[in-house]
């Protein structure tokens, strides 16, 4: 349509200058065969002396020209720009300064012309009539005495030449373009649809994407569990009774085992830490809240004061939660081990149909020479987001410190695979047991 738009004022433009230009070319012969053929052998000297009857001639001619309205108006100058005649005659007998390129007709007896309004000098008041083709034609009068004789032109052949010539160009180009749209119609609705298609399945995947990343969480955690942590758990119960049954003397290896012992107690709390954050049980059952306020706690231990304000919505997917709580945790992770910060700020919600995640803190901010897309996490984290039609920003804040905001559609659906919904009820269970 806006194609369709724009060739349509191109015709009307086009056709209006070409209208213009050939009927001033028109005009332009006209008034040159009119002043020589006509004005200029009709003024002698006595027009130039006055005489009445010599005048009387010329004014019949003229004014029988001006009757058939092909010419509005006509003025006849002298050399010094004197109106020798005019059909206005409270002008004539008077000397107006001549336009420029005017002058020269007087020696090389050419025509010069365009389209003006019809306000001039030459004429007492203007008379309404609006834009005429204005004609100076330079010629030699009955004594060869140069002369120029003024004529103005109706514009009614260049309106009619124009509505022709629009009425030629227009159907030949927006038909042609009404054609063509019609003809690529069927490919261009295909295309689309393919399209539509194309985002569709795009987005399934990325939301199976997203599930099988939990899936690899929850096999991670569940082998931690059942695996790495159990058999440092059962190592720690079995040091002490090793260093029991050391003789007396064996001092220096005593102390090995307790050093050990506490290094595998520091060793499985950090795990079942990890494990918890990996995904925490209330995160299993949808409790976003809760499951930040879990992370916002945890974080509060490297001596950075954090608080959280979460609006949880039953209906949401577990998707989103899930989503949600990976960007909460990249945030909170970056300003524990990056920003410096004293205080920060963890806020989740929808926004109509977005979810928006920011995590803003005090600390030093991003300097000249950081870039906040080289941190692997971040990376990810944002190609992940774009991928289902959001976005990731770090940016400075105004009083200082970092903003991360992450926004994306709430629309994400949980796919519905056995081995989704198998993965995810065997990690609950260890969950509570532990």
């Amino acid at each position: 349509m806006l194609a369709l738009l724009l060739v349509g004022l191109a015709s009307v433009v086009v056709a209006k200058n070409l209208a213009e230009d050939a009927a001033l070319h028109e005009a332009l012969l006209r008034g040159s065969a009119f002043a020589d053929g006509v004005a200029g052998p009709l003024v002698n000297e006595g027009v130039r002396a006055g005489e009445v009857k010599q005048i009387a001639v010329l004014d019949y001619v003229m004014r029988s020209r001006l009757r058939d309205g092909s010419i509005t108006h006509i003025n006849v100058l002298g050399r010094d720009g004197t109106v020798m005649w005019s059909d206005v005659p409270q002008v004539v007998g008077k000397t107006f300064p001549l336009d420029p390129g005017v002058p020269e007709l007087f020696a090389t007896g050419g025509v010069v012309g365009g389209v003006s309004t019809f306000v001039r000098s030459e004429i007492a008041e203007e008379t309404g009539e609006g834009r005429l083709l204005e004609i100076y034609a330079g010629s030699l009068d009955a004594d060869a005495v140069p002369v120029v004789v003024a004529t103005y032109w109706s514009l009614d052949r260049a309106d009619d030449a124009e509505r022709a010539l629009l009425g030629a160009l227009v159907p030949l180009a927006l038909g042609s373009l009404i054609l063509f749209q019609l003809a690529v119609l069927p490919l261009a609705m295909s295309l689309a649809r393919r399209v539509d298609r194309g985002l569709a399945e795009r987005g399934v995947m990325v939301q199976h994407a997203l599930s099988a990343s939990e899936l690899e969480r929850h096999r991670i955690a569940e082998q931690l569990h059942d695996g790495v942590i159990q058999d440092l758990a059962g190592i720690g119960f079995a040091l002490p009774t090793v260093a029991a049954s050391l003789t007396p003397g064996a001092d220096r290896a005593r102390q090995v085992l307790d050093q050990t012992s506490a290094l595998v107690r520091r060793d499985v709390e950090a795990l079942r830490s990890m494990l918890t954050e990996l995904y925490p049980a209330s995160l299993a059952e949808g409790e976003l809240a809760s499951a930040v306020q879990d992370m916002v706690d945890r974080a509060e231990l490297s001596g950075v004061t954090m608080s959280a304000q979460v609006s949880s919505v039953p209906e949401e997917s577990l998707t989103v939660i899930r989503l949600a709580y990976r960007i909460v945790r990249e945030g909170i992770h970056n300003v524990v081990k990056h920003a410096g910060a004293a205080n920060a700020l963890v806020t989740a919600g929808r926004d109509g149909s977005v979810y928006v995640v920011t995590v803003t803190d005090d600390g030093k901010g991003i300097g000249p020479g950081d870039a906040p897309t080289g941190h692997v996490g971040l990376r990810l984290l944002g190609d992940t987001l774009r991928d289902i039609g959001g976005s990731l920003t770090v940016i400075n804040a105004s009083v200082g410190g970092t903003v991360l905001t992450a926004r994306f559609p709430v629309n994400l659906t949980d796919p519905e695979t056995v081995g989704h919904n198998r993965g995810g009820q065997g990690f609950r269970k260890v969950g509570r047991s532990q």
